[in-house]
Formats: structure tokens, C-alpha cells, sequence
């Protein structure tokens, strides 16, 4: 018995920790782990293609390192921790080795943490880039010196976002969130399909003319937000079908992606009609914002997510718990909501009492929806959370569906469960919403910033519009003339927006037959689609095939599919929870030849420190170098060239300093054409020149 409770404490343990390690950016000795300072991200800047269906998104992220009490010789590691959505595809990790591009290895995740871990032994340069759980990721690059930088690249796909109204894509900042000193992130948007662009403050995104991607459209993004959500406007909003015929495999067949709105296809929203209660729970002394501020928010909420056919109760905390209309009211009877505006709720919570007259008031009400606004916390034990629970589930049967959005401040009370601090109400807002398929989503208690505050709410109405939907079954048989679907993925599923992969056989056009159970009552519906052809994409279709097919299997049946994982994983380069992308030194691993820096780099990047002018290049037998921008302290110490397998070269090589600069000359007319790297050492580092030779 004893034993079953020691491992049940262990379990709880790391269970909590691995919460707790969630966006966590440190610079640490590797050897002295306990000797950490928290990192920054000098610069960071997006890079995304949106598709027809998918996001490609290039991350660009500079690490820097300022410790006043760390050594400037002594080697240090970046450890980074971060957290990403669950639906998100990782395909790429680049490592910047002074000027040279190291484009990942995809290695089973044991053998990968092996070679990482015996190379930071070695003192050498790799990146390390694993996978989790279904939402966290780690990040370790080895080495970075005091007052310097190291820079990667990370590429991923994420599926667009389908809404009853338009189409949108959602950017993550959680990697940033963690940075110590926290800037803007660059967003920059290449348009293949000839979309309009829309910011989250409702303003177009203006064009502008980049020097390495041409037009282009452009925006930034605080790195304090989660996430920046940028949407898509079109002629028409039909369904999103694109192929890809596979030639080597069967040229009769390929794959496939779709997406489209349900509800507008299918003209079936009356079904989605919700009664809603607005609960507003307020504590002045727990809160950073004025109540008129709190309510103009609530009135933003309310016009952006209630549809025609929804209805709407407000109920509030005042001297007890204030009713604000007598009866629900019909969303087109809200007019201008001014009475909502006016409200300014108490100063206090009673919050057991507010929910049983918030059941009591949607017991006889079909597709009841609670959304709970709170900065109360007068809940401060885990036995009264789980109790109110109990009582609202024995009174009324199973939970109403429940949003919440707390921003209880940093003097509320905490209350610890498992290991883990709750503000404010936020454990009992937690059973609440996981026990009835909501949402809760928490203000960083020291957030005052009215552009944070805004952001927030949008967030979560977007999650609301998403998440809030009447539950009933579609099911969708889709096949092509003469042919047919089969393994088939969705993606996404609910009245809004529905998404789906697979594979095909036969040739458009495409037939769509749905069949809807609602409410115990059958309808069906019939569309004919033609496709896109995006046969050139073919190899980016089974990625992105095979991607969500690891997804699915890292849900369900991680354990008894490992193999199949891996396959995947290493043949369609997907990250997954078995896998890793390890980026080695130029001579471990060969250099990315063809791998192509779109970013702007940043000015505090130390890549950028050292300039060269090369010439001729390429050369035949002999070639000139400049180099500047060195330290004041720095000077050439060995000079080698390699080939792209890391092979040190037979040359003759010289090299001396004139002014400012350094002047290197190399003669090498006896070796093949191809491509080689000058490799300079400079004290603590070593920069590399690619040269060309003919």
C-alpha cells in the first residue's frame, strides 16, 4: 500500500513539474545546471504562406545571453521550454553556426538525445529540438557565450481556421512569452492565392516591398500575447477541396484536402441557436481594471459572438446577485446593449451562490451556455471546488458547457492542487470547464495593459465561437467520379468548420454527401466540388497526410504504434513524441547548401558581427578574403578549410591584418570543384565563409 502511494506521489510530481517547465527560457552552465539566468529573445520574426487549407509558418528566433555574474570564456547552454497548440505539425529545425545553415537530422528521440548529450561533453555545436506531450516542446542549443547569440529557424504547418463568417489562422507566441526581455515579433505574410489580410484590431494589413520575399504583406505581434490571430477575406467562402495526384505511386489517384462551413453549406445554423448567461463575478481588490473598462469589454464580447436566434441573461454580483433582464432577451432585442454597459458590478463574490441561480435559471432551456468573466477568489480550498461540482452535477445532472475568463490579479489567493498554484477562483473555473467540454483561460495576474487586456478577449471569444457550438453528429461521404476516398483524417469537426485528409482514386469532379442526425431527426445534403490541382505539392500533401496520422496515433495509441510512428516520423520529416531534430557541426553533418535565409536579421545577432568580401568567388585556383567587424579582443587563431562533409582540406593559406580588417589569402587550385568552408578562429568562437570553386 505504501508503495502504490509513493508511486502515486511520484506520478503527481511529474505530472506538476511538467506544467510547471511550460515556457520557461533559461541560459545555464551544463555542468552546473543550478548556475541559470533567464534568457531573452533579442529578435524574432514569422515568415508564413498561407495555403488553401494549411499555414506553412518559418519561427526566426535569436537567443541572447547577458549574465553579470557569468564567465566570458565559459561555454553555456540555451534551455528553452515552450508550449504550442496540439494540431500544429513540426517539419524543420535550422541551426546558425556563425554564418554556415545546419538544417536538422531526424533521428529516433533516444539515439538523438544520446549523440546531443555526448557532443555537449565534447564542447561542440549541436541543437536539440524534442517533443513532449501533445502541447510542449524543448529547445537546447550548446554553446553560447556571455554577450552573444545563437539563432535557429523552426517550421511548422498548422491548419486554417474555418468560422461561420470567414477563415483565419491563429500565430503562436507562446515561444516568445517566456523571453526575459520581451519586444515586438515580426510578422511577414508571402500571398500565393490573392487573400486579403485583416489584423486583429480589425485594420487591413498594409503591403510593403521585402529585399529577399518582394511583396509582401507585414504586421508585429507582442510577445506577452499567447498568440496573434490574422484573418483571411476572399471573393467566395465555398468548400476549400485540393489535390495532389501521385504519379509514382498511381497516377489514377493522390491526395487530398478539404474544408468548408458546414452550417453555411449546408443551411442548418437555426440548429445552433444558444441560450446564453453571462456571469460577471468582480473583485476590485483582486482586479486591475476599472469596472468601466470590464463592461466595455463585455459589450464588445457580446456583438462579436451572439448570433441571430441566440437569447441572453446577465447576471452579476451587486448587493447579491443581480438578475439584469427579467427574462432571457433575444440577441436581435439587445439593440445598442447600452443598459449592458451601465451595469458596474460590486465589489465582492459569492460565487457558489451565483452558479446554482445561473442552473437554476437554464435547467428548462435547450443548448444552455454559461460564460463566466471573473477576478473573485473566494473559493480557496480544493475540497469546496469539487464539492460545488458534485452538488450542481447531483441538482441538475450533467454540467452546462462553461467559458471562463479570469483575470483575478497577483493579490489573489492561491490555492494549491497536485503541485500546481490556481489564482483566484481558478481551480473551481478549472473543474468547471474540463468536466463540460468548455474553456478557461487565465490574464497574467500583472497584466494593466488595455492592447493585452483587448487581446485576451478577443481570444477568447474566437475559442468561444469555436468551442460553443450545439454538439450533433455529422458524418461525410466524400468521393470523387468514378472512384473513392479512404484513409481518411479529420482534422476539424463541429457546425462551423470541418476539415478533412485522405487519399483518392478516380478523377473530379468530386460528390459530397452528408447525412446529419439533429436532434434525432435525419436530413441529407449533396454538393458537387471540383478540385484545385496542386500536384507540384504532393510531397507537402503526405506530410501533411502523414503528420495528422501521427497526431492521432500519439492520442490513441502511442504505445502499441510506436514503429509506425517512427516510419512516419523519419519518412515525411513530422516531429513527433518518438523523434527529434538534432542539428550538428559543419564537420559532423554536412551544411545546408540549399537552405534559403528569408529573415531580416537582427542587429544584436552576432552572425551579422562578422562581414566578409570574397573574391573572386567562385575561384579557380586562388582566392582573397576580407574580413571585418571583429571584436576589439578577437583575432584570427587557426585558419582551416573543409569540404561539406567537414573534411579538413590540403590549401595553402595566409593571412594578416590591414586597418581594420583582416586580409586572407588561399591557394587551393589542385582541389575538385565544389563547395568549401573557410573556418576562422576567434578565441571563444569560430565564424565560416562559404567558398565556391570552379
Amino acid at each position: 500500500m505504501k508503495t502504490s502511494f509513493w508511486i502515486y506521489f511520484l506520478l503527481v510530481v511529474f505530472y506538476s513539474n511538467e506544467i510547471l517547465s511550460q515556457n520557461i527560457l533559461q541560459i545555464r552552465d551544463p555542468d552546473r545546471t543550478w548556475q541559470n539566468i533567464n534568457g531573452t529573445i533579442a529578435y524574432a520574426e514569422y515568415i508564413v504562406r498561407p495555403g488553401v487549407n494549411f499555414v506553412d509558418c518559418d519561427l526566426y528566433m535569436t537567443y541572447e545571453c547577458k549574465g553579470s555574474n557569468f564567465n566570458n570564456a565559459t561555454q553555456y547552454e540555451v534551455s528553452h521550454s515552450f508550449s504550442l497548440p496540439e494540431n500544429i505539425l513540426v517539419t524543420d529545425s535550422w541551426l546558425w553556426v556563425d554564418s554556415v545553415i545546419m538544417k536538422a537530422l531526424i533521428l529516433e528521440r533516444n539515439e538523438a538525445i544520446n549523440i546531443y548529450e555526448g557532443i555537449v561533453n565534447r564542447r561542440r555545436d549541436p541543437s536539440l529540438l524534442l517533443k513532449n506531450s501533445s502541447t510542449s516542446y524543448s529547445y537546447n542549443i550548446y554553446p553560447i557565450f556571455n554577450n552573444n547569440t545563437r539563432r535557429v529557424k523552426l517550421s511548422f504547418q498548422i491548419p486554417i481556421d474555418i468560422n461561420l463568417h470567414d477563415r483565419s489562422f491563429s500565430l503562436p507566441m507562446t515561444p516568445m512569452i517566456s523571453s526575459l526581455n520581451k519586444s515586438n515579433v515580426n510578422i511577414k505574410i508571402v500571398d500565393e492565392h490573392n487573400y486579403e489580410y485583416i489584423a486583429e484590431n480589425g485594420d487591413y494589413l498594409p503591403l510593403d516591398n521585402d529585399p529577399k520575399l518582394g511583396i509582401i504583406y507585414k504586421t508585429t505581434a507582442s510577445m506577452e500575447q499567447s498568440s496573434y490571430t490574422i484573418t483571411l477575406k476572399e471573393v467566395e467562402n465555398k468548400p476549400k477541396l485540393t489535390v495532389a495526384y501521385d504519379d509514382q505511386a498511381d497516377p489514377s489517384g493522390g491526395f487530398y484536402q478539404i474544408s468548408m462551413q458546414p452550417t453555411a453549406e449546408f443551411e442548418f445554423s437555426t440548429y445552433l441557436q444558444k441560450n446564453v448567461v453571462l456571469l460577471i463575478e468582480h473583485d476590485s481588490v483582486n482586479s486591475n481594471f476599472k469596472k468601466a473598462d470590464l463592461m466595455k469589454s463585455v459589450h464588445d464580447f457580446i456583438n462579436q459572438n451572439l448570433q441571430s436566434g441566440d437569447s441572453l441573461q446577465v447576471f452579476y454580483n451587486g448587493n447579491g446577485i443581480k438578475k439584469h433582464f427579467p427574462d432571457f432577451i433575444p440577441y436581435q432585442a439587445l439593440g445598442n446593449y447600452s443598459s449592458i454597459s451601465g451595469i458596474r458590478p460590486g465589489n465582492f463574490s459569492n460565487m457558489p451562490a451565483s452558479l446554482f441561480e445561473v442552473y437554476e435559471n437554464l435547467k428548462n432551456r435547450t443548448n444552455p451556455v454559461i460564460v463566466i468573466v471573473s477576478s473573485a477568489g473566494n473559493i480557496t480550498a480544493t475540497g469546496t471546488a469539487q464539492s460545488i461540482k458534485n452538488e450542481l452535477v447531483a441538482g441538475y445532472g450533467d454540467l452546462i458547457k462553461t467559458f471562463v475568463l479570469s483575470y483575478a490579479n497577483g493579490i489573489a489567493p492561491l490555492v494549491s492542487y497536485s503541485g500546481v498554484n490556481y489564482r483566484g477562483n481558478d481551480l473551481l473555473h478549472s473543474i468547471l470547464t474540463t468536466n463540460s467540454n468548455g474553456l478557461l483561460m487565465t490574464l497574467a495576474s500583472n497584466v494593466t495593459n488595455r492592447d493585452i487586456w483587448n487581446q485576451h478577449w478577443k481570444n477568447f471569444g474566437n475559442q468561444f465561437g469555436f468551442l460553443s457550438q450545439k454538439p450533433f453528429e455529422i458524418q461525410y461521404y466524400f468521393k470523387p467520379q468514378n472512384g473513392l476516398c479512404y484513409d481518411n483524417i479529420e482534422v476539424r469537426k463541429n457546425a462551423n468548420g470541418w476539415m478533412q485528409t485522405g487519399r483518392f482514386i478516380g478523377s473530379p469532379p468530386f460528390e459530397m454527401e452528408a447525412i446529419i442526425w439533429i436532434d434525432n431527426q435525419i436530413s441529407t445534403r449533396k454538393i458537387n466540388i471540383n478540385p484545385v490541382d496542386e500536384t507540384s505539392k504532393i510531397d507537402w500533401f503526405k506530410q501533411i497526410h502523414h503528420g495528422l496520422k501521427i497526431l492521432y496515433m500519439e492520442k490513441n495509441n502511442l504505445n502499441t504504434q510506436r514503429l509506425e510512428i517512427i516510419d512516419f516520423s523519419l519518412t515525411h520529416r513530422v516531429l513527433s513524441r518518438l523523434t527529434a531534430f538534432l542539428a550538428l557541426e559543419p564537420n559532423l553533418q554536412e551544411p545546408c547548401v540549399d537552405c534559403n535565409d528569408e529573415s531580416t536579421t537582427s542587429t544584436n545577432d552576432v552572425v551579422e558581427a562578422v562581414q566578409w568580401k570574397v573574391y573572386p568567388n567562385p575561384f579557380f585556383d586562388y582566392v582573397k578574403i576580407e574580413m571585418s567587424g571583429l571584436a576589439a579582443d578577437e583575432k584570427p587563431e587557426e585558419i582551416t578549410l573543409v569540404n561539406t562533409k567537414g573534411e579538413i582540406q590540403a590549401a595553402e593559406i595566409s593571412f594578416k591584418k590591414s586597418g581594420e580588417k583582416w586580409l586572407i589569402e588561399v591557394e587551393a587550385g589542385h582541389l575538385p570543384a565544389g563547395i568549401y568552408f573557410l573556418k576562422v578562429r576567434l578565441g571563444n568562437r569560430i565564424v565560416t565563409c562559404k567558398l565556391v570553386k570552379i
